[in-house]
């Protein structure tokens, strides 16, 4: 069940308040106040099976097509440990944005406490390069890999600043670039 932006099991519900355990064994206190006065989503109410429902968004260029993107959203819920095959997973086109259309994958969990957990053992999804130009960029370049090499350059300006008592502020970082900011010092 999500209350807010809590999420758990009910494990017990009283008058002034209704008690969360959380994937992670914290128990949570709610009082009912904000249980009202908040979204709840139950998701096992509806469930025959007494299992769990686990959701995800993803939004690729009009570009794309949506049979495709359904396959391979289809392939990565068929690959994930722990999902239930009944019901199947399934796709929904569920947006239309500026620049892309947002699909929904649903799929089934057998215990309501495992959506987390089933969420962080995805496997590694195999890259399907889907080409869609970025109409905000006046060549119409999107960008791919700058978000995974920022915090290890980072990290090693930090080193070079640490061992050096120098900061160093532009790439290269180099020895005659070094040598000429400990000798400006």
């Amino acid at each position: 069940m999500r209350i807010g932006e809590s999420e758990g099991t009910v494990t017990h519900i009283s008058m002034l308040t209704t008690r969360l355990r959380s994937v992670y064994g914290e128990e949570l206190v709610l009082p009912n106040t904000v249980v009202m006065a908040q979204t709840t989503v139950n998701y096992s109410r509806l469930r025959s099976t007494g299992g769990g429902q686990l959701t995800t968004d993803v939004t690729i260029g009009y570009d794309a097509p949506w049979r495709q993107v359904h396959a391979m959203l289809l392939r990565a819920a068929d690959k994930t440990p722990g999902l239930l095959r009944d019901p199947a997973p399934t796709v929904w086109q569920i947006g239309l944005e500026d620049f892309y259309v947002r699909y929904r994958l649903i799929v089934a969990v057998d215990v309501p406490e495992q959506r987390i957990p089933v969420a962080s053992v995805l496997p590694m999804i195999g890259t399907v390069i889907v080409e869609v130009p970025n109409p905000g960029h006046p060549y119409g370049v999107r960008g791919v890999g700058e978000t995974s090499i920022v915090p290890p350059l980072a990290a090693v300006a930090n080193a070079v600043s640490n061992a050096a008592g120098v900061r160093l502020t532009h790439i290269p970082m180099s020895p005659p670039r070094l040598l000429a900011a400990i000798e400006e010092k």
